[in-house]
Protein backbone atom coordinates (compact mmCIF):
# COMPACT_ATOMS: atom_id res chain seq x y z
CA UNK A 1 0.00 0.00 0.00
CA UNK A 2 2.72 2.31 0.66
CA UNK A 3 4.80 1.93 -1.83
CA UNK A 4 1.52 2.13 -4.29
CA UNK A 5 0.97 6.02 -2.85
CA UNK A 6 4.45 6.87 -3.16
CA UNK A 7 4.37 6.03 -6.61
CA UNK A 8 1.15 8.11 -7.03
CA UNK A 9 2.85 10.99 -5.78
CA UNK A 10 6.11 10.42 -7.55
CA UNK A 11 3.71 10.24 -10.74
CA UNK A 12 2.02 13.29 -10.02
CA UNK A 13 5.09 15.47 -9.13
CA UNK A 14 6.99 13.86 -12.56
CA UNK A 15 4.45 15.40 -14.71
CA UNK A 16 4.99 18.86 -13.30
CA UNK A 17 8.91 19.04 -11.87
CA UNK A 18 11.97 18.29 -13.16
CA UNK A 19 12.56 15.06 -11.09
CA UNK A 20 14.27 11.86 -12.55
CA UNK A 21 11.86 9.92 -14.65
CA UNK A 22 9.09 7.94 -13.72
CA UNK A 23 11.16 4.29 -14.48
CA UNK A 24 13.33 5.27 -12.11
CA UNK A 25 10.75 4.28 -9.51
CA UNK A 26 8.38 1.84 -11.48
CA UNK A 27 11.84 -0.23 -12.54
CA UNK A 28 12.74 -1.49 -9.57
CA UNK A 29 8.88 -2.18 -8.23
CA UNK A 30 7.90 -4.12 -10.96
CA UNK A 31 11.50 -5.80 -10.99
CA UNK A 32 10.41 -7.30 -7.32
CA UNK A 33 6.98 -7.36 -7.81
CA UNK A 34 6.73 -8.52 -11.70
CA UNK A 35 2.86 -9.53 -10.45
CA UNK A 36 2.12 -6.31 -9.78
CA UNK A 37 3.06 -4.65 -13.13
CA UNK A 38 -0.58 -3.56 -14.05
CA UNK A 39 -1.14 -2.19 -10.85
CA UNK A 40 1.78 0.17 -11.20
CA UNK A 41 1.13 0.91 -14.35
CA UNK A 42 -2.14 2.06 -13.75
CA UNK A 43 -1.53 3.91 -10.78
CA UNK A 44 1.49 5.42 -12.14
CA UNK A 45 -0.97 6.59 -14.93
CA UNK A 46 -3.66 8.13 -12.81
CA UNK A 47 -0.27 10.06 -11.13
CA UNK A 48 0.75 11.49 -14.45
CA UNK A 49 -2.70 12.53 -15.05
CA UNK A 50 -3.34 14.66 -12.28
CA UNK A 51 -0.26 16.30 -12.02
CA UNK A 52 0.00 16.77 -16.17
CA UNK A 53 -3.35 18.43 -15.21
CA UNK A 54 -2.28 20.79 -12.35
CA UNK A 55 0.41 21.85 -14.45
CA UNK A 56 -1.59 22.55 -17.74
CA UNK A 57 -4.50 24.90 -15.32
CA UNK A 58 -1.55 26.74 -13.71
CA UNK A 59 0.14 27.19 -17.11
CA UNK A 60 -3.42 28.22 -18.92
CA UNK A 61 -3.91 31.04 -16.08
CA UNK A 62 -0.99 32.88 -17.68
CA UNK A 63 -2.50 35.17 -19.79
CA UNK A 64 -0.62 34.90 -23.44
CA UNK A 65 -0.29 39.10 -23.51
CA UNK A 66 2.65 38.46 -21.21
CA UNK A 67 4.16 35.27 -22.86
CA UNK A 68 3.97 37.14 -26.38
CA UNK A 69 6.04 39.96 -24.78
CA UNK A 70 8.31 37.65 -23.21
CA UNK A 71 9.12 35.26 -26.14
CA UNK A 72 8.52 37.40 -28.54
CA UNK A 73 4.86 37.72 -31.10
CA UNK A 74 6.49 36.71 -34.24
CA UNK A 75 8.18 33.48 -32.81
CA UNK A 76 4.79 33.20 -30.60
CA UNK A 77 2.37 32.83 -32.98
CA UNK A 78 4.18 30.33 -35.27
CA UNK A 79 5.33 28.28 -32.49
CA UNK A 80 1.48 28.00 -31.17
CA UNK A 81 0.33 27.34 -34.77
CA UNK A 82 2.64 25.22 -34.73
CA UNK A 83 1.69 23.00 -31.60
CA UNK A 84 -1.59 23.62 -31.95
CA UNK A 85 -1.39 22.27 -35.42
CA UNK A 86 0.61 19.10 -34.63
CA UNK A 87 -0.12 18.88 -30.80
CA UNK A 88 -1.36 15.12 -30.40
CA UNK A 89 1.97 14.21 -32.45
CA UNK A 90 3.73 16.56 -30.13
CA UNK A 91 2.23 14.99 -27.21
CA UNK A 92 2.67 11.49 -28.04
CA UNK A 93 6.30 12.22 -29.10
CA UNK A 94 7.40 14.15 -25.97
CA UNK A 95 5.97 11.44 -23.44
CA UNK A 96 6.80 8.54 -25.14
CA UNK A 97 10.69 9.37 -25.43
CA UNK A 98 12.78 10.83 -22.73
CA UNK A 99 12.57 14.72 -23.40
CA UNK A 100 11.76 15.86 -20.49
CA UNK A 101 8.14 15.46 -20.14
CA UNK A 102 7.21 17.84 -17.39
CA UNK A 103 7.70 20.39 -20.01
CA UNK A 104 4.44 18.93 -22.17
CA UNK A 105 2.10 20.17 -19.53
CA UNK A 106 2.87 23.80 -19.14
CA UNK A 107 3.62 24.49 -23.12
CA UNK A 108 -0.04 22.11 -23.21
CA UNK A 109 -1.32 25.07 -20.62
CA UNK A 110 0.18 28.18 -22.08
CA UNK A 111 -0.76 27.47 -25.66
CA UNK A 112 -4.45 26.14 -24.87
CA UNK A 113 -4.44 23.30 -26.25
CA UNK A 114 -7.86 21.33 -25.65
CA UNK A 115 -7.48 20.12 -22.15
CA UNK A 116 -9.48 16.80 -22.62
CA UNK A 117 -7.13 15.94 -26.15
CA UNK A 118 -4.18 16.58 -24.04
CA UNK A 119 -4.77 14.83 -21.19
CA UNK A 120 -6.15 11.53 -22.32
CA UNK A 121 -3.20 11.75 -25.36
CA UNK A 122 -0.86 12.25 -22.65
CA UNK A 123 -2.29 9.50 -20.23
CA UNK A 124 -2.56 6.85 -23.00
CA UNK A 125 1.10 7.81 -24.46
CA UNK A 126 3.53 7.91 -21.16
CA UNK A 127 1.02 4.68 -20.25
CA UNK A 128 2.00 2.72 -23.19
CA UNK A 129 5.62 3.94 -22.63
CA UNK A 130 5.97 2.12 -19.17
CA UNK A 131 4.00 -1.08 -20.37
CA UNK A 132 6.68 -1.47 -23.41
CA UNK A 133 9.63 -0.29 -21.17
CA UNK A 134 8.81 -2.86 -18.04
CA UNK A 135 8.02 -5.80 -20.22
CA UNK A 136 11.08 -5.62 -21.97
CA UNK A 137 12.87 -5.57 -19.01
CA UNK A 138 10.88 -8.06 -17.20
CA UNK A 139 11.39 -10.37 -20.19
CA UNK A 140 15.25 -9.13 -20.56
CA UNK A 141 16.18 -9.19 -16.71
CA UNK A 142 18.01 -6.56 -16.89
CA UNK A 143 18.15 -2.87 -15.99
CA UNK A 144 18.78 -0.24 -17.94
CA UNK A 145 19.65 3.82 -17.19
CA UNK A 146 17.24 5.53 -19.08
CA UNK A 147 18.21 8.72 -17.72
CA UNK A 148 21.74 8.82 -18.78
CA UNK A 149 21.07 8.12 -22.24
CA UNK A 150 18.10 10.37 -21.84
CA UNK A 151 20.47 13.39 -20.57
CA UNK A 152 22.99 13.06 -23.93
CA UNK A 153 19.58 13.07 -26.15
CA UNK A 154 18.29 16.20 -23.95
CA UNK A 155 21.65 17.53 -24.46
CA UNK A 156 21.97 17.09 -28.45
CA UNK A 157 18.06 18.72 -28.80
CA UNK A 158 19.00 21.35 -26.56
CA UNK A 159 22.46 22.67 -28.89
CA UNK A 160 20.14 21.52 -32.15
CA UNK A 161 17.43 24.24 -30.72
CA UNK A 162 20.19 26.65 -29.57
CA UNK A 163 22.17 26.71 -32.84
CA UNK A 164 18.46 27.41 -34.82
CA UNK A 165 17.78 30.06 -32.34
CA UNK A 166 20.70 31.73 -32.91
CA UNK A 167 20.67 31.32 -36.68
CA UNK A 168 17.24 32.43 -36.75
CA UNK A 169 18.12 35.50 -34.67
CA UNK A 170 20.62 36.82 -36.25
CA UNK A 171 18.72 35.94 -40.18
CA UNK A 172 16.38 38.74 -38.75
CA UNK A 173 18.62 41.31 -37.62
Amino acid sequence: MKESVFLFLYASCKAFLPIPSLEVVLIPMTLLNPNRLVWYICISTVGTMVGASLAYIFASCIEENKLRQFIGPTVWDKGKQTFLDNGILAVIVIAITPIPDFILAYLAGFLRMNYVLFIITDALSRMLRSIAILYCLIQLGININIDKFGNYMIILMLVYFGIRIIKSYRAHR
